[in-house]
Parts: C-alpha cells; sequence; structure tokens
C-alpha cells in the first residue's frame, strides 16, 4: 500500500506540460522585451544586468542567432521573482487596457456630436449631476457638428474628451449605443 502523503507532495508539484506553458510564457515576454522601445525599458523594474541582455538581443539580427539569444535571455528571466516576472507580463495588459478605453471614448465623442444623440445613456452609468456638466459641452459641440475642424470646435470636444476621461478614472467608461 502506498504512503497516501507522497501523492499529496506530488499533486502540488507542478506536471511537465504546466513547466512547458509557463516557461513558453516566458519565453513569449523576453520576445516582448526585445521587441519595445529602449525608452520603455528604462521604465521596466529590471536589472542592469538584464536590460543589458535585452539591449544584446536586440542588436543580433541574423534569425537564428536572435532565436538563440532570446531563449537565453528567457533562461535568465525565469531565474527572477515571481512577482518581477507577472509586473511584466502584466505590462501588456495595460497597454491593451489603455488602447481599449481611447477606442471607447473615440466612439463616445463621435456618439456624443451627432445632433441626434443625448446624454441619455450615461444617466445608466453616472450620476445626474455629472451629466448636467456633460450636457452643455454637448450641446456646443451638436451645434457645430456641420462645421468641419474650426478652432472652436476642436476646443470644445477636447473638453468633452477631459470630462470624459475624468468620468472613467472613477468608474469604466461604457460601451456608447449605435445607432
Amino acid at each position: 500500500m502506498q504512503d497516501p502523503t507522497i501523492e499529496d507532495e506530488e499533486d502540488l508539484l507542478p506536471s511537465r506540460s504546466q513547466k512547458k506553458r509557463e516557461a513558453q510564457a516566458v519565453y513569449q515576454l523576453a520576445r516582448k522585451l526585445v521587441e519595445i522601445s529602449d525608452r520603455k525599458l528604462k521604465k521596466l523594474p529590471l536589472e542592469t544586468e538584464m536590460r543589458t541582455l535585452v539591449r544584446k538581443v536586440k542588436g543580433i539580427k541574423a534569425h537564428v542567432a536572435r532565436k538563440r539569444e532570446t531563449q537565453f535571455l528567457a533562461k535568465h528571466l525565469r531565474e527572477l521573482p515571481e512577482e518581477i516576472i507577472s509586473d511584466l507580463m502584466n505590462m501588456d495588459t495595460q497597454t491593451k487596457k489603455e488602447v481599449n478605453f481611447t477606442r471607447v471614448l473615440d466612439q463616445w465623442l463621435e456618439y456624443l456630436e451627432k445632433p441626434s444623440s443625448s446624454v441619455d445613456p450615461l444617466y445608466q452609468h453616472y450620476s445626474a449631476d455629472l451629466c448636467a456638466q456633460l450636457r452643455p459641452i454637448v450641446r456646443k459641440l451638436q451645434k457645430m457638428y456641420e462645421q468641419e475642424n474650426s478652432p472652436l470646435k476642436l476646443k470644445v470636444k477636447r473638453q468633452l474628451r477631459e470630462k470624459l476621461t475624468g468620468l472613467s478614472s472613477v468608474h469604466s467608461l461604457p460601451e456608447p449605443p449605435f445607432e
């Protein structure tokens, strides 16, 4: 008969497939690090030695050599603490959130600019006071709908963008209704 504690210990260890998935994820992270600009690289929580390795890989032009050095970089990344690796992996997620927010914000601006639109859909997500602050800005923008890119229209649009951005820092900005 087997000892049940041995089975429990085996369950705690990651499977071979799990180890491969983790190694592949770190390799993909290494590839992303090689692709980002030096300015962004400086902002990351990496040691000087790791930054040097990334720059070294960036300098390699031959495909096979670059792949080999990227794998070497991934090996060194796996030696970093879990927190740093997860922060680096979440870096991409943050960028996607920013891009998604900008897309939704642009859709709202386009929707609110049309004379037939209203601020009413925002009442479902924000207080009446906040929507009341938006209403006069939206009315100004709607009056200028026919004007192409007049300086005044751009100024009003910028005001609306700032207001919506301020609202979204408190709550997430919902998708606008489509007509």
